[in-house]
């Protein structure tokens, strides 16, 4: 009896019909336990991140009217995906998850609500993986759109049809799933068994694809300023999003990679983890270009809003590609802001003078030669 390992007792269960022995591993019956309470936890987790997130994201997002179709794509994934979370978090506390339906098989006793619910998390799972191919190409369009009009295309049209292929699979795949659920039936049709294997080689495909599409834009950048900020000028918008957006990526590849690992892949749902990676990091990446780029731009709404004080404010930026002050010149440097109060009226021709000094002082620094003032700039000053 030294080779008996009582881990691996078989016990039987009887079917509906109280004949029939379903056998059932003991060993097995602790791995579906463990699978079942490690995924109700990662699901939690996830649907925690995504609502943490959610209300970040509409504290820091710009004014209605000015929200972009990307992040309207963005956060709606992010509200489908909470929704998703929560019906899959409450998969293991459904009769879907009994243990007897599971080793017999026998799903007589689901109701139509059980069915429902189930077909409902499969849906949204399908529209977000839909979702989640439509934003990396917005987002890869408007990276592409830096290049030049070959290399554009060229590349635009490989993200399309990788993309494309993910969709198919995953629409096909998602209506087998959703049938099976409807009508009780686990097995699924053998002429399209490849449909779930494709897919899943597709969206880890896609997601290096996209990886390696923003780290090679950060390459380049990295190569062409010998660093990650240029000399004199700072980081543009879209340059912020390619740089957030290649070196956040990689966590999808290595989570996408590990769906081959069976030891995990028994224990953790990999491709919900994945496609949850892939929205929240997409919405992260957003909101830091946003914030690095204009950084005062809610102190901004708040100052816009008290035009009832008593004292007037004056609001003065500068960003990456230049912003126009009087005189028709352009400062080359990162988004700044002054705020000034003014107690008293203030004439226009003071306010100009005033903006062409303040001109001049700001490109000290990035000339470092000094300030070079003209004579009429000097007249306009004394008769001032």
């Amino acid at each position: 009896m030294s080779d008996f390992d009582p881990r691996k007792q078989v016990f039987y269960l009887i079917a509906a019909d109280g004949e029939t022995q379903v056998p059932v591993s003991l060993e097995d019956f602790a791995t579906m336990q463990v699978f079942d309470i490690t995924n109700g936890i990662h699901f939690g987790a996830q649907a925690g991140a995504s609502i943490m997130l959610f209300f970040v994201a509409l504290c820091l997002m710009p004014r209605f009217k000015l929200v972009k179709l990307s992040q309207w794509l963005q956060l709606s994934a992010l509200v489908l995906n909470i929704a998703r979370l929560i019906l899959f978090a409450a998969f293991y506390t459904s009769p879907w998850n009994d243990p007897f339906a599971v080793w017999s098989g026998d799903y007589s006793h689901i109701t139509s609500a059980d069915i429902t619910r189930n077909a409902a998390s499969e849906t949204l799972s399908l529209v977000i993986g839909i979702l989640i191919q439509v934003i990396l190409f917005v987002q890869a369009w408007a990276m592409l759109n830096l290049l030049s009009r070959r290399w554009k295309w060229t590349l635009a049209a490989i993200s399309f049809l990788i993309s494309l292929n993910v969709i198919t699979f995953r629409f096909i795949s998602g209506v087998v799933r959703i049938q099976s659920i409807i009508t009780l039936n686990r097995v699924r049709p053998a002429h399209l068994a490849f449909t779930f294997i494709a897919y899943g080689w597709t969206q880890i495909a896609s997601i290096i694809w996209y990886c390696v599409l923003f780290n090679s834009k950060l390459a380049l950048h990295l190569i062409k300023h010998r660093g990650v900020l240029p000399s004199r000028h700072g980081l543009s918008a879209i340059e912020v999003l390619v740089i957030t957006n290649g070196l956040l990526m990689f966590f999808p590849v290595v989570f996408s990679c590990l769906a081959f690992n069976d030891a995990i892949s028994r224990r953790i749902e990999v491709a919900s983890a994945t496609q949850t990676l892939v929205i929240l990091i997409l919405i992260l990446g957003t909101l830091i270009a946003q914030r690095v780029c204009s950084p005062n731009a809610a102190h901004t709404r708040r100052i816009d809003d008290t035009g009832s004080s008593g004292a007037a404010f004056k609001y003065g930026t500068g960003s990456s590609a230049g912003s126009a002050y009087p005189g028709g010149h352009r400062i080359p440097s990162t988004v700044t802001s002054h705020v000034e109060a003014s107690p008293r009226s203030r004439d226009p021709a003071t306010d100009s003078i005033e903006a062409e000094l303040r001109e001049i002082d700001s490109t000290d620094d990035a000339e470092k030669a000094g300030v070079r003032v003209n004579q009429e700039f000097e007249r306009r000053v004394e008769r001032a």
